[in-house]
């Protein structure tokens, strides 16, 4: 007999006086899966749980950070080491031909600031 077959029995009651050891065995087990489990928890067990989460997400992201420092000091020292080996060397010569463009500059700061301004206007306020 199938599983399915000998708890639909089992429900039925036609086990009840069955010597075969597998049918008691399943018996007993049905009989112990149908009631329902008799635990106690504390009050404070969801918030114990949810300070487990939160610290584990803080450490989670310590590491997240700590990596990305890692990576960011390797990519600068790849850098360093690259422009070194191939000899690179800066000329900042392109800013004396900007300083003739302040008007674009001002004309930008302004653009940038009427954007702004617009945007604190326009946007709701989130709560932080």
């Amino acid at each position: 007999m199938s599983d399915e077959e000998i708890q639909k029995k089992f429900e039925a009651d036609m086990f009840t006086s069955v010597r075969d050891s597998e049918h008691r065995a399943y018996g007993i087990v049905f009989r112990a899966l149908s009631q329902s489990p008799t635990v106690k928890i504390s009050d404070t067990f969801a918030e114990r749980v949810v300070k487990k989460i939160v610290a584990q997400r803080k450490r989670e992201a310590r590491r997240d950070f700590i990596w990305l420092m890692l990576g960011v000091v390797f990519l600068m020292v790849g850098l360093i080491v690259t422009a070194s080996i191939a000899g690179l060397q800066f000329e900042l010569g392109f800013l004396k031909e900007m300083s003739h463009y302040g008007g674009i500059f001002i004309f930008g700061i302004i653009v940038i600031l009427a954007f702004s301004w617009i945007e604190k206007k326009a946007l709701p306020k989130t709560s932080q």
